[in-house]
């Protein structure tokens, strides 16, 4: 049922990342390692398939029922199917498929390949053991022309097999989006040659690069990076994935190995402008307007700082708004004497028109207040009194923003989020649900600090100013 009865459809594994196998038919997929770029689920590649689209090729984790295929056979496919499709870029030819995924599989599991409209194609296992995997350092994009590093981020792993020279394919214009030369170690000197690799990317029309899945026996992440023109590669803030960073004016340093960037502080006094080692998304900035940012990398556990590999230019600029420091627990009457501080953490003014403030209780639309880069505004109910005999009141330089209430019936007191949308919904900034005590704010370490429990602390209240050096209670 919901099969193409017609179709003849032979299953082979392809290597890609340059060197390919033969296409020697079967239905029983092995995920070998065979070449320099074997790839560990096998990119699927369909033979004897045609009429159908890119769209409508998935690829499901487990094998579905008859119930489930028969909503794919209808073109309306079951929410537990939608729920466990897999992220993989397609690309049909004129009569074969390319099915690669672009996430990492699970280990000794089921995937079936499913066509809307046609029904299962093929139902294939991966292999029981997980390995190795090269990780990916820097943001999610890459200017075109540039170079994209993978590491192993275990320590005293080293990478097995040889390259004593740049490998260069002309094989690699589909489907991983362009040409590359791929080297060991990582810049002009190769350092870390046992440990990375780089691949250099050499043209290409297409707007992403999709890497090598497996290279010297090691997997690389499969997600796929896109690629920018320098002119739009521009960047108010300098966004990171999840390895700690490290901005400084003239360049952005991405730290790899390093749980600790203080040193880094000490190397570039006066020139730093955050440092986070936090194992989560960063925001960094915020970035001066119109000046070139250089990329360099930071490997070893001393700190060394090597090779700039690419330049962005920081843009014209915007505001990034944080929620920086609340006061959910006053030691005056509630909910009249809670506050909310927002610092523009940006290098541009703009208005909180449109923002609100979200928690539990209900959300608090905010008016039409300007705050200028690094200006502070404070949100205060209407009642609020400014009695500092009470509470701290907010710094004469500080923007009062007056709503009816925030939240419904004021914040909690044992913990809950807050969080701050833009005019479109979209999150902005967020405190995580973290218990007060009597007379003490939840505030942020450093205005850029990740939106985790741990980028918080319990301080004597400053509203309006600078918070004080994280202590934790």
């Amino acid at each position: 049922m919901a099969r193409r009865s017609s179709a003849l459809v032979l299953l082979s594994l392809i290597f890609l990342g340059c060197a390919l196998s033969s296409r020697e038919p079967g239905l029983t997929v092995g995920w070998e390692d065979d070449g320099l770029f074997a790839p560990r689920i096998g990119s699927l590649e369909l033979f004897g398939i045609s009429g159908l689209e890119a769209e409508d090729v998935w690829l499901v984790q487990g094998k579905l029922n008859q119930k489930a295929l028969a909503g794919v056979f209808a073109r309306n496919p079951a929410e537990s199917v939608v729920k466990r499709r897999v992220p993989a870029f397609v690309r049909v030819f004129e009569e074969e498929i390319l099915v690669r995924p672009t996430v990492r599989l699970e280990a000794a599991e089921l995937y079936s390949v499913v066509a809307l409209g046609t029904g299962l194609l093929t139902v294939v296992e991966t292999r029981g053991d997980q390995g190795r995997i090269l990780s990916r350092l820097g943001s999610a994009g890459l200017p075109r022309n540039g170079v994209a590093t993978y590491c192993v981020m275990e320590r005293g792993v080293p990478l097995e097999g040889a390259l004593e020279e740049p490998l260069e394919s002309e094989d690699c214009d589909a489907p991983l989006g362009g040409r590359i030369r791929v080297h060991r170690g990582v810049g002009t000197q190769r350092i870390f040659s046992d440990s990375c690799v780089q691949f250099e990317l050499m043209g290409g029309e297409e707007d992403y690069f999709l890497p090598p899945r497996k290279v010297f026996g090691v997997e690389l992440d499969p997600a796929p990076i896109a690629l920018t023109s320098p002119e739009s590669a521009a960047l108010s803030t300098f966004a990171c994935g999840e390895e700690s960073c490290l901005v400084v004016r003239g360049s952005v340093l991405e730290s790899v190995v390093s749980p600790d960037l203080s040193f880094l502080e000490a190397r570039a006094p006066g020139r730093v402008l955050r440092a986070f080692a936090q194992n989560a998304p960063l925001r960094l900035g915020p970035l001066e307007p119109d000046l070139n940012y250089a990329t360099a990398l930071v490997f070893d556990w001393a700190g060394t700082i090597f090779e700039v590999s690419s330049v962005q230019s920081a843009g014209p600029g915007a505001a990034v708004f944080v929620l920086n420091e609340v006061l959910a627990n006053p030691s005056g009457p509630e909910p009249q004497q809670e506050w909310v501080e927002i610092l523009n953490a940006g290098n541009v003014a703009a208005s909180l028109s449109g923002y609100r403030l979200k928690d539990s209780g209900g959300e608090t639309v905010l008016p039409d207040v300007f705050l200028s880069p690094g200006e502070f505004g404070v949100v205060v109910r209407a009642d609020w009194s400014a009695d500092p005999r009470v509470d701290a009141v907010p710094v004469a330089t500080a923007v009062r923003i007056v709503v009816d209430q925030i939240g419904r019936g004021g914040l909690r007191n044992d913990g809950e989020m807050l969080e701050l949308l833009d005019p479109d919904g979209r999150l902005v900034s967020l405190v995580p649900a973290i218990a007060t005590k009597p007379g003490k704010s939840v505030a942020r370490i450093d205005p850029l600090a990740p939106d985790l429990p741990e980028s918080f602390s319990l301080e004597e209240p400053t509203p309006g100013s600078p918070n004080q050096e994280a202590v934790r209670d």
